[in-house]
């Protein structure tokens, strides 16, 4: 079955990206993608035969897979998500270094900077992955990456958690941005967790599409040292 799923795209849908993804979430979704994928492929190679069938479980397989999260659970991850047309879409950055160490003894002293590697965005659709590269969006060949780098940081009274600020750099254009963060543990390893709001038209990313929401909401688990 997975030989035939890697000969398998529709609409610039990767399905063995998508695949191999999806098969690190549940044991259910698995199962469910896996049954699709069989009814799947036995349809495209009896097409002449069922072709009603086959339209109806296309429309399934492509409604199933993307109903689903692009990414997996991973231990560290920075992803995002942007309605577009009225649909979410999710994605992440696979490729990024960070240097984080907040110690709550000594915050004056503390490190919070990165930088993200543009190309290897992945919203599970190559297509559009390409697309979000050229100028009109972070245009990869002039601004290959994106960088943030902290400017103060304070411990909440309540609750917990860290009030963070910094400079975020996007394309040409750095922006000052605030956001709450908590540590949490992972696997015995200790990581920094939080999430953002982003314009993207602040930093000209999309222009002036009417059809891609305006708000990026970003969130991250990054490891810490302290």
């Amino acid at each position: 079955m997975q030989n035939v799923v890697q000969r398998i795209q529709i609409r610039g849908v990767n399905y063995t990206s998508l695949y191999k993804k999806l098969a690190m979430q549940s044991p259910k979704t698995l199962s469910l993608i896996t049954k699709t994928h069989e009814h799947l492929c036995c349809c495209l190679f009896n097409a002449h035969q069922h072709t009603s069938i086959m339209k109806a479980l296309l429309l399934l397989a492509i409604t199933t897979l993307t109903s689903f999260s692009v990414y997996a659970q991973n231990d560290s991850y920075i992803r995002f998500e942007i309605r577009n047309a009225g649909v979410n879409v999710e994605g992440m950055f696979t490729e990024y270094e960070t240097d984080i160490d907040i110690d709550p003894k000594d915050l004056s002293n503390a490190t919070f900077k990165g930088t993200i590697s543009v190309e290897s965005i992945d919203t599970g659709i190559r297509k559009r992955d390409k697309d979000l590269k050229k100028k009109s969006y972070f245009d990869i060949d002039n601004y290959p990456e994106i960088s943030f780098e902290l400017t103060s940081i304070k411990a909440k009274s309540e609750g917990g958690g860290y009030d963070v600020k910094g400079n975020i750099t996007i394309k040409d254009v750095t922006k000052s941005v605030s956001f709450d963060a908590i540590k949490v543990r992972v696997s015995d390893e200790l990581y920094i967790k939080g999430e953002l709001t982003l314009n993207r038209r602040d930093f000209n990313v999309g222009g002036s599409s009417i059809m891609l929401s305006d708000e990026l909401k970003a969130s991250f688990r990054l490891p810490t040292k302290n």
